[in-house]
């Protein structure tokens, strides 16, 4: 009972009010529109506020119609009102016809809307069941086929057989990374799932910039300062090899690319940018959705999951990236971090740390580790 009166509220108080200004139009000899167009404009409000179905919405009007008439009409008859007076009566049903005609579209076009996002809910939780599924189903032939390829690169004596077990290898671990990535997408709230810690980002730009210098033949510049943040380093690691897989993808051999990690008051900014082709402007909006693919004939395609994967660990990390086309050229992503708090003893001097300016070919990275490593071991003192 309790429970009904609660539900009937409005509709209980737009009687009382309603009977109430009848009251009122009634004893009173002048000024009866008053109480008159009060009426009125209660049940347009009210009306607004629950939306009746159709039979309840013309019960109410015929009631409101019937009661305003018959108090108009009796004080025409007992206070000399103007018998003109009573055109309001159809002229205030116009108008609240007319309201209910725009509250109706309003409800469709809600309804429209609830429905429309319900589906895209729909469709987003199917992708993610996809995505997940595909993930799990991938890693266990991947698996197997590594372990076979190991197997039998450990038998080779032929370097060119050596270098083209060399090529499955890394064939499989880039569908185990997008395999990772599927699963990172997959994460409704990725904050949860992170292990923060306290996390040197200038470390892990200079590794970064060690791991990858081997596997392209790019002109790299370093430059970091001390720059900490409370964050989960696995997953900052990946989001940086995002867009330096990125920046390879998108220049050519002899170009450069930079890597910068600074600190700037209370956020730690991490710079990778490249002198390649540039973003193209009407792809910037959309560089970070999931679907996006780069379309001009011929150009070179990734996952596609990358950037989107970016955006989704920095921003559980309560950060920002942004991508711009620098002014020199190429492509320019920024990522913000909150930083940690400096330490009594932490410096704030640089640290400068080159890389490499002599080129690579990329047949050495199929070579003996040996190479590999006498490469990426000689260093110049260039920076930018």
């Amino acid at each position: 009972m309790r429970s009904t009166l609660r539900r009937s509220a409005p509709e209980l108080g737009l009687a009382a009010f309603v009977a109430g200004n009848t009251a009122v139009l009634l004893a009173t000899k002048v000024g009866q529109t008053v109480p008159f167009h009060f009426i009125w404009i209660s049940l347009t409000l009210v009306y607004g506020y629950r939306t009746w179905s159709a039979a309840r919405t013309l019960l109410a009007l015929a009631v409101v119609c019937t009661i305003t008439a018959a108090s108009l009409l009796v004080a025409v008859d007992t206070d000399g009102l103007d018998p003109a007076e009573l055109t309001e009566v159809p002229l205030m049903a116009a108008v609240f016809l007319a309201n209910i005609l725009h509250a109706r579209r309003r409800e469709a076009a809600l309804a429209q809307v609830r429905r429309y996002a319900a589906e895209q809910e729909r469709q987003r939780q199917s992708e993610r069941d996809f995505l997940r599924d595909a993930s799990h189903l991938l890693r266990t032939p991947v698996t197997i086929a590594r372990g076979f390829t190991e197997l039998l690169r450990a038998g080779l004596t032929n370097p060119e057989l050596m270098a083209d077990a060399d090529v499955i290898l890394r064939e499989l671990d880039s569908v185990t990374r997008i395999s990772s990535r599927l699963l990172l997408l997959t994460a409704t709230d990725l904050e949860q799932l992170l292990e923060p810690e306290d996390t040197d980002v200038a470390d892990l730009v200079e590794q970064a910039g060690l791991r990858w210098q081997p596997a392209a033949a790019r002109h790299w510049q370093v430059q970091t300062e001390e720059c900490e943040v409370f964050g989960d380093a696995a997953l900052l690691e990946s989001a940086l090899d995002a867009l330096i897989e990125n920046a390879i993808r998108h220049t050519d051999d002899g170009d450069t690319i930079w890597l910068r990690c600074s600190r700037h008051g209370n956020d730690v900014i991490v710079d990778v940018r490249d002198d390649g082709e540039g973003i193209p402007a009407e792809l910037l909006p959309s560089l970070f959705e999931r679907k996006w693919r780069p379309r001009s004939p011929g150009e070179r395609t990734g996952s596609g999951l990358g950037l989107a994967i970016v955006k989704a660990i920095i921003t559980a990390h309560h950060g920002g990236v942004e991508a711009n086309n620098s002014r020199l050229g190429g492509a320019e992503f920024t990522l913000r971090l909150p930083a940690a708090p400096r330490g009594p003893n932490r410096g704030a001097e640089a640290r400068r740390f080159p890389l490499p300016v002599q080129l690579m070919s990329r047949s050495a990275v199929l070579g003996t580790e040996p190479e590999v490593n006498r490469v990426s071991l000689h260093f110049t003192a260039r920076h930018y």
